[in-house]
């Protein structure tokens, strides 16, 4: 059923996602203080110091409970190629193909260990240790979460996963 509304809504995405290279969840997630979320992921992840730091600023947003759906795709089947994209082109794209940024409170779910690649999401301000912001969003591989610094010097390539939602 998922996947129908999907290809209804998307069609352009019907090859790839009958050839396997995009996955379809739906997860609950939201309804979790900070405080919470750190504790289910130290239980099942390692998280990177940053990526704790960044999870504790006051700037990783909270929400209520509900169902979101998720796509998980390469950076190619929005049709971007290259090794030097960076962050805001690549969501600029997926905006214009109907696809929205995750909640930050995705973290907070039991199966995180399911998604892999860079959670697309507004980018958290974080201040580092030299007094500068700069923005970040997390990566989850071999069951490491990581924050990433967005800065315009940060590049992906087309063979990049990336975690969107949609509708």
């Amino acid at each position: 059923m998922m996947k129908d509304d999907f290809i209804e809504k998307h069609p352009n995405f019907k090859d790839a996602l009958d050839s396997g290279r995009i996955d379809l969840f739906q997860l609950s997630l939201g309804g979790k203080n900070q405080a919470e979320i750190k504790e289910g992921l130290n239980n099942r992840l390692k998280i990177t110091e940053l990526a704790q730091k960044v999870i504790s600023s006051g700037n990783f947003q909270l929400s209520k409970e509900r169902q979101v759906k998720f796509v998980s795709m390469l950076l190619s089947d929005l049709g971007l190629e290259g090794c030097s994209l960076v962050y805001k082109e690549i969501i600029g794209r997926a905006e214009t193909m109907g696809l929205g940024e995750c909640p930050h409170d995705l973290l907070g779910i039991n199966n995180l260990c399911r998604v892999s690649g860079t959670l697309s999401m507004r980018p958290i301000s974080y201040n580092t240790w030299m007094s500068t912001t700069d923005e970040y969003v997390f990566t989850l591989a071999s069951k490491q979460l990581d924050a990433k610094n967005i800065g315009i010097m940060v590049k992906y390539s087309s063979g990049s996963r990336f975690v969107f939602t949609f509708i």
